[in-house]
């Protein structure tokens, strides 16, 4: 019988928040929930453009305040943080991106594709008029903010639409929304 951790309250509160993090991290990455305090904090961040690790970070923290009024004891909720803190960090780590990315789209079929995206996807963007620098073609860009989870969806059906479209992204962020201390 091998144990990893034996009677170390610190060190199980450490490695049950990494394993916990990569858990849920890999339900994420499945396009699913683990239907806990994950699904509040996704709902909570979206559309405010706050990471969903720092939302379950909050989110489990109140329910461990909770925890600490019912039952009165420190220790619990004290080893509860570490947990939720090392699981946040874990996801925020491995999944370290803004909720929202930036694409940028350069097709010589932008017709087809503004209808693919508003029509099949139910995605907005704005199209970037523009000029190449070597040979001086006047081309649309097509420029949207996209929410993560849609970014492989997009990037799939424009290629499979225009196999020659060059696709990029980037974070998106609105520096104008208010900070969270």
């Amino acid at each position: 019988d091998v144990v990893i951790v034996s009677n170390d309250k610190f060190l199980s509160s450490v490695y049950g928040g990494a394993i916990l993090g990569l858990g849920v991290l890999l339900t994420f990455k499945a396009g699913s929930t683990s239907a806990g305090t994950d699904v509040i904090a996704r709902v909570l961040s979206k559309g405010n453009n706050i990471k969903t690790s720092h939302m379950i970070i909050a989110v489990d923290s109140a329910v461990v305040l909770f925890g600490l009024v019912a039952f009165g004891d420190f220790s619990v909720p004290l080893y509860s943080w570490i947990t939720i803190f090392v699981y946040g960090k874990v996801v925020d780590f491995l999944q370290p991106e803004n909720p929202n990315k930036a694409i940028f789209i350069v097709s010589d079929h932008t017709a087809e594709l503004r209808t693919l995206i508003i029509e099949e996807l139910n995605l907005r963007g704005t199209f970037l008029h523009g000029s190449g620098i070597y040979a001086g073609a006047e081309r649309d860009i097509i420029f949207m903010i996209v929410e993560r989870k849609y970014v492989n969806k997009l990037k799939k059906a424009v290629l499979q639409a225009d196999p020659k479209a060059f696709i990029a992204t980037t974070n998106a962020t609105n520096d104008t929304a208010p900070k969270i201390i």
